[in-house]
């Protein structure tokens, strides 16, 4: 009891922002209408279908969103695009599909060279268990012939 003095007894009021009807939704007159829309579609649908409303605060609006969601793509499509930043949530989620799309191509790039490597590196040891060695030499300089020795060993393992 002696510590009530220094204890504010203020009332908040807390809403759950995700199961606001449309109605309550679009009474924000702020970007925090881009918010509430967000939460909303989220719960009811599992997905996100984003209106053109433009942003008034950019960088605030992501921040948020990547805080209570915990998204970070949020607030990178932000720091992505500063010079000519996103205006609305379509933009941002343009942004974050492109950057995906990007680190897939990547992804994929980094993959096929892998690869690439792994069954040159498988043929080059086949010649060389072959006593091939000439061959090795033209399947180094030679892309044609590489193919072909590739095509002829894949149908041998195919066989057998």
């Amino acid at each position: 009891m002696r510590f009530r003095p220094f204890v504010n007894d203020y009332k908040v009021n807390l809403f759950e922002i995700a199961f606001l009807s449309r109605k309550q939704v679009n009474l924000f007159q702020s970007d925090f209408r881009i918010v509430a829309d967000y939460f909303v579609q989220k719960r009811e649908k599992g997905d996100y279908i984003p209106e053109p409303q433009e942003f008034v605060h950019v960088q605030e609006t992501l921040q948020l969103l990547s805080v209570m969601t915990g998204d970070h793509r949020f607030e990178d499509a932000w720091k992505d695009g500063k010079k000519g930043g996103p205006c609305n949530m379509c933009d941002v989620l343009d942004r974050i599909e492109n950057r995906g799309i990007q680190q897939g191509i990547q992804q994929g790039m980094q993959q096929g060279i892998q690869q690439g490597e792994n069954l040159l590196a498988q043929l080059i040891q086949k010649l060389f268990a072959l006593g091939r060695i000439e061959d090795v030499k033209r399947v180094a300089e030679d892309k044609e012939y590489r193919q072909m020795l590739l095509k002829e060993f894949s149908e041998q393992e195919k066989e057998n």
